[in-house]
């Protein structure tokens, strides 16, 4: 109890010296005159535009050639972007230890025989005896007991809260009557109905359930075992994971970090994830791993630094943006100082379209999407004035300025400075943790513990 409390007095301690800390930074943060007119007037200023969107897909790529070293160098370039982390990857076989098909029917039977009656040999007298079933037996709570794996509730339901597609059946069932067995879920059941009665209107009855989990036999479970240890023999002995049993499936895995929480869709497969980094891990190296629902042998295949991909990995990605600036290229050279908004339009019959009052601050035209660097261009020009062809996120844009709504600077109250400023200081005390992380020379060790 004093170590819960002298942790949380420390947590507390530990985020009063962050607040102080973080207040002081916030506190040293100063918005100058400039500043303050410059975000005025990105919010404010307003223009009103004609505009002409050729979408990409309007010019056929047919017309683009992308060579092989283009695509080449626009990786090497955009090393940044595309890069790989460094990396283990592995290959693994996943054997479940489940109950076999053997064993749920061992199971059904077992619970047909508790059902109805069944003989049984008493150790002290030496002799058989016949125990009565779960349809007859008077003490079904004390039977249940013994019989059960799972215990009884003994709750009044209703027939929605009864057990999923058996419940019509089971709610229609006769005092004294028994159903089953029948799977629901991962167990096996035999239900009799107790009692039913009527409560604050709604009909409810009372059903005492002998319920069998379904787990893998003694057997199954050293089957399993076997075709394991096998697996891992072949491994150690370069055959493939399957080369012994052909049915079992080898699949690959790549991690990028060693604290990955695990294999995808294998449970409890951390383990894995850290001996694969483990110091004396080698590309080669075979294990054997009991998990909680089976046993996975896997292989270490390759362990790779920080590379760029295979070409023919992102040639598709890369040559989509390379099409995109040929597009770009393909118009500005087709119309060169010849560009007009009613020419283009009529050449590949599309409508002219107009923005009003558009801001900087939210540069979203009315049917293409956000275009910061659209609407940014349509503040650098003179009313009536028309754009060169300028390539936009989602398309290849020719605009014209109707009009041009530039703020007067008295207009800027404190009211309006101090949003600015409030926002402004919101903006970069959420940029301080990563500015804090980008100086700092952090050792992850959450591989050790976890």
């Amino acid at each position: 109890m004093y170590n819960s409390w002298k942790l949380q007095e420390e947590n507390i301690i530990a985020l009063a010296r962050q607040k102080i800390y973080f207040d002081l930074i916030k506190s040293s943060i100063y918005l100058t005159n400039s500043e303050s007119t410059y975000q005025f007037h990105f919010e404010n200023d307003k223009v009103d535009i004609e505009y002409l969107r050729i979408p990409f897909e309007a010019i056929p790529d047919s017309v683009i050639k992308i060579r092989e070293s283009e695509i080449s160098s626009f990786l090497k370039n955009n090393r940044d972007k595309y890069e790989i982390e460094e990396s283990k990857k592995i290959e693994y076989v996943f054997i479940p230890d489940v109950a076999s098909e053997l064993d749920e029917n061992n199971i059904k039977i077992n619970l047909e025989q508790l059902k109805s009656g069944f003989n049984q040999l008493n150790q002290i007298t030496n002799s058989t005896e016949y125990v009565e079933g779960f349809e007859s037996v008077e003490n079904y709570s004390d039977f249940i007991d013994v019989h059960s794996e799972v215990s009884w509730d003994s709750i009044y339901k209703t027939k929605q809260e009864l057990s999923g597609s058996f419940s019509d059946i089971l709610f229609g069932l006769n005092i004294g009557q028994v159903f089953g067995p029948y799977k629901d879920g991962n167990f096996y059941k035999i239900s009799r109905m107790i009692d039913k009665k009527k409560e604050d209107n709604l009909n409810k009855v009372l059903i005492a359930d002998v319920i069998k989990e379904i787990i893998p036999s003694n057997e199954s479970s050293n089957d399993n075992y076997r075709i394991a240890s096998q697996v891992e023999f072949d491994a150690n002995n370069d055959l493939d994971l399957n080369a012994s049993n052909e049915g079992l499936r080898v699949n690959t895995f790549e991690s990028f970090a060693e604290f990955d929480e695990g294999i995808p869709g294998i449970n409890n497969s951390r383990q894995v994830i850290k001996w694969v980094y483990e110091k004396n891990s080698r590309t080669g190296d075979v294990k054997r791993f009991t998990l909680s629902d089976g046993y996975l042998v896997a292989k270490i295949n390759e362990s790779n630094k920080k590379r760029l991909p295979l070409l023919d990995d992102v040639r598709d990605e890369i040559s989509q943006i390379l099409i995109l600036d040929k597009k770009y290229e393909y118009l500005n050279n087709k119309y060169k100082n010849n560009a007009s908004i009613k020419g283009i339009s009529d050449d590949y019959d599309l409508n002219i379209e107009n923005a009003s009052a558009v801001t900087q601050n939210d540069p979203i035209l009315v049917g293409a999407g956000i275009e910061p660097y659209i609407i940014g261009s349509a503040f650098s020009l003179e009313p009536n004035e028309i754009s060169k062809l300028l390539k936009g996120n989602n398309g290849i844009y020719i605009i014209k300025l109707i009009s041009k709504v530039i703020e007067e600077d008295s207009t800027i109250d404190q009211l309006s400075s101090n949003l600015i400023y409030d926002r402004e200081v919101e903006r970069l005390s959420n940029l301080i943790p990563e500015i804090l992380e980008s100086k700092a020379e952090i050792i992850d060790n959450r591989s050790f513990y976890y």
